[in-house]
């Protein structure tokens, strides 16, 4: 269902014109703002005071969600649903959603509806592929609308409420998304699971939760049999491993398997293809393809699925080479990256001495995971913000780290003038955050195009 049909279909039913409330004014809200506009009187309602489009009320500050009086309610991802004043809108019968939840809603006559596995393409429905995990489920979610030929929506391609017409879908889902209701969608995977964001889930039990409501209503459930999946794997039908055999991962109760032998990767015994031809042959990028061809086996030709092998190449801002200077430093921007596990598999994938660059807003996790990575590959730290902060106490209490050299500035753009007194050339400069971007940059994004602006302009 699209946000304007969900709009209608309560004007009609409560016969008036509905009342809306924007919690949050971010991407998502913008979206849905630009495709309900004219069939509502909207509120826009946000703790911080922001520019509102003309026609709209604004409520802002503290008391942002008193007094709620719409009919309707679309809540940013990152709103917790079980705030006191949003318990009581619902008690009274006010409709608490978000674009997400509008997009995985199917209609009275069946549109938008992800078939399961042994559905037919034949009531005007789309396929919905689900994708989420703790790393990896951006690469994937690519990787799988190029195998699919399907549209990404979500953290990456359009927009949930700007989605409309299209066969297939490739959907991202984080935890905030997934915290308050469970999608119907044709295939999901859990690419990984490790902590992350407890400073806004209540526990790791409950970001875990999360993450498994993806399989609750899916036709084929894809999950990494290895770390913190292990603990699931009687959720998923099918598991895939580059470390356990396809014997191991049926020993586990995996229906189907993907697997790694002789270098060779296997679909049920059927080769895909080697690991030596994958385009992007990191480890965590091996898993990549693997998750993506455990939930494409069959609705994607082979040859479709090699041929993203073959050609791949990373999103934005993850492990993306941004610059070499005419003195020979690489600049890499991993800006993705926003937990300290994140860090350590980038550091691991390029696999050699370099300048890193880290901090930002926390989430909560601590920066332990990020020691031994810091001990193998690091000749130099530059870190900044709340998380920077916190990994320079633990430099100080940590003999192995205190002799790393830590610069430490309050925001990143001062932290990256300090490149200008220490390259001499020859160098690997990564920005892998460990942390978000908020506070200081809208988003990961805005981060990685600072840092690749400024390399370029200042060394040329």
């Amino acid at each position: 269902m699209t946000v304007r049909d969900y709009v209608v279909r309560e004007s009609t039913r409560i016969k008036r014109r509905v009342t809306v409330g924007l919690i949050g004014f971010g991407i998502t809200n913008r979206a849905v703002y630009g495709k309900i506009s004219e069939l509502c009187n909207i509120t826009v309602r946000c703790k911080g005071e922001l520019q509102i489009p003309n026609g709209a009320r604004g409520i802002f500050g503290d008391g942002y969600l008193d007094g709620i009086f719409e009919d309707i309610l679309f809540l940013s991802p990152s709103v917790r649903r079980d705030t006191p004043e949003l318990l009581l809108a619902d008690s009274r019968g006010v409709k608490i959603t978000a674009e997400c939840d509008v997009f995985f809603e199917c209609d009275e006559n069946g549109g938008r509806k992800a078939f399961p596995l042994t559905g037919s393409d034949t009531n005007g429905g789309s396929k919905i592929f689900a994708v989420t995990g703790s790393d990896g489920k951006t690469t994937v979610t690519a990787m799988l609308s190029q195998m699919l030929s399907a549209r990404a929506v979500g953290n990456i391609g359009v927009p949930y409420s700007e989605a409309e017409g299209e066969d297939r879908y490739v959907a991202e889902l984080s935890s905030f998304n997934l915290n308050s209701f469970a999608p119907h969608s044709t295939a999901a995977v859990i690419t990984s699971l490790s902590p992350n964001h407890l400073n806004w889930h209540s526990s790791l039990d409950e970001y875990y939760a999360a993450k498994l409501r993806i399989f609750e209503n899916t036709g084929r459930a894809v999950m990494y049999a290895g770390g913190d999946c292990m603990q699931f794997t009687d959720r998923a039908d099918t598991l895939f491993s580059d470390a356990l055999t396809r014997e191991e991962l049926l020993a586990l109760g995996a229906r189907h398997t993907v697997s790694l032998s002789c270098g060779v990767i296997l679909y049920d015994g059927t080769p895909l293809m080697r690991e030596s031809e994958l385009s992007l042959r990191e480890r965590h990028n091996l898993l990549n393809f693997m998750a993506a061809a455990g939930v494409a086996f069959g609705y994607a030709p082979i040859e479709s699925i090699r041929e993203v092998g073959t050609g791949f190449r990373a999103p934005r801002h993850r492990c993306e080479r941004v610059h070499t200077s005419s003195r020979g430093t690489v600049f890499i921007n991993s800006s993705i990256d926003t937990t300290p596990t994140r860090t350590a598999t980038t550091l691991s994938g390029i696999n050699k001495r370099v300048l890193l660059i880290l901090g930002g807003r926390g989430k909560g996790l601590s920066p332990l995971p990020l020691k031994e990575p810091i001990l193998k590959y690091a000749d130099g730290i530059i870190a900044y913000g709340e998380f920077g902060a916190e990994l320079c106490e633990l430099f100080l209490r940590d003999a192995e780290l205190s002799r790393v050299p830590v610069i430490y500035k309050d925001r990143l753009s001062d932290g990256l003038y300090e490149l200008k007194h220490i390259l001499r050339g020859g160098e690997t400069v990564v920005l892998s955050p460990a942390a978000t971007a908020y506070g200081e940059f809208e988003n990961f994004e805005r981060r990685g195009e600072l840092f690749g602006d400024f390399v370029k302009k200042q060394f040329p």
